[in-house]
């Protein structure tokens, strides 16, 4: 009996380690064929009727094993792992840049009566998802970019081909006043001493560039815009990226969040910020927790193997 516990608590150990390091998300290299197609509906209503009419644009950004394709690659942005905070942090500063370089999106409609938007015969990857504002009885809604895997993994490893989502968003009442935005800078770098010692943020009107201002210490790294349209969509970006660094943008109500993160895989040994022991260029990081994660398997599985060796020799 000892002996039938002992290799059941082994079983149970090695299937949570291999749950705790499968990714919910279908990779790349499960069961893809190159011409299996998925399907995405986006469902938009405010809790009480559904939100008709309303555009919504897609865009495939990054693939099945989440790197970033086509237009978005060469873009400097802090991506992380994949994650569901990762997502909801990377979607905002992909979409303005969609909004400042005015990429073409991959598939676009509109929100049928009951506030669905298809999009049938995707390719795998994750698709950014861009609403525009709509206007219904007086209320503006503006539905918060988001990114989504198609296809992907339930917990319970069911793979799911059909991909339906539900719109984050915000309201207010149609505005008449002027509109105030506000930028503030936040540098993740340890106080590197190679920090610039000013950057160039671009505030955008419908896409277009509105204002131009710099950025720095004398400024308190922040700056503030009044008298803005308020039937206009403001955004923000940064206009050069910082040699060295990913930048992150987010929006907190009216003040834009630009973060710039120091990029580690280009810090060399001995440089202000760096480490010896950091990957370098061509390194990545994704094998360090897996391996770490492989070896505490083993660990526990050696420890049980022992107990089920000293409880057969009993």
């Amino acid at each position: 009996m000892k002996k039938f516990k002992l290799k059941n608590l082994l079983t149970i150990v090695l299937a949570l380690v291999l749950l705790a390091v499968t990714p919910l998300c279908v990779l790349a290299s499960d069961a893809q064929t190159g011409t299996e197609t998925y399907s995405l509906t986006v469902e938009y209503n405010n809790g009480k009727i559904p939100l008709k009419g309303a555009k919504f644009k897609i865009y495939r950004a990054l693939t099945e094993a989440f790197e970033l394709i086509g237009d978005f690659a060469s873009y400097p942005i802090e991506k992380g792992e994949p994650g569901s905070e990762t997502l909801a942090a990377l979607a905002p500063t992909l979409s303005a840049y969609v909004s400042a370089d005015k990429i073409a999106a991959d598939y676009e409609t509109v929100t049928d009566t009951d506030g669905k938007a298809y999009f049938g015969n995707l390719p795998g990857g994750f698709y950014l998802v861009i609403g525009e504002p709509v206007t219904i009885d007086e209320v503006v809604y503006t539905a918060k970019p988001f990114l989504v895997c198609v296809p992907y993994f339930t917990e319970e490893k069911v793979k799911v081909t059909d991909v339906v989502t539900t719109v984050k968003y915000d309201y207010h009442d149609v505005i008449r006043e002027p509109l105030e935005r506000s930028v503030v800078k936040v540098w993740d770098d340890s106080g590197n001493a190679a920090r610039p010692a000013q950057v160039t943020v671009q505030l955008l009107k419908d896409g277009t560039v509105f204002d131009e201002v710099k950025l720095d210490a004398q400024s308190g790294w922040k700056h503030t815009w009044t008298g803005l349209d308020p039937d206009s969509e403001w955004k923000l970006v940064e206009a050069v990226v910082p040699e060295g660094y990913k930048v992150e943008i987010a929006q907190e109500g009216t003040i834009f969040i630009v973060t710039n993160h120091l990029d580690e895989t280009t810090v060399t040994p001995g440089t202000p910020g760096g480490s010896p022991n950091l990957p370098q260029t061509g390194q990545l990081w994704w094998p360090v927790p897996l391996m770490l994660i492989l070896g505490i398997a083993m660990l526990l599985s050696g420890i049980v193997s022992a107990n089920i060796n000293r409880y057969e020799k009993a």
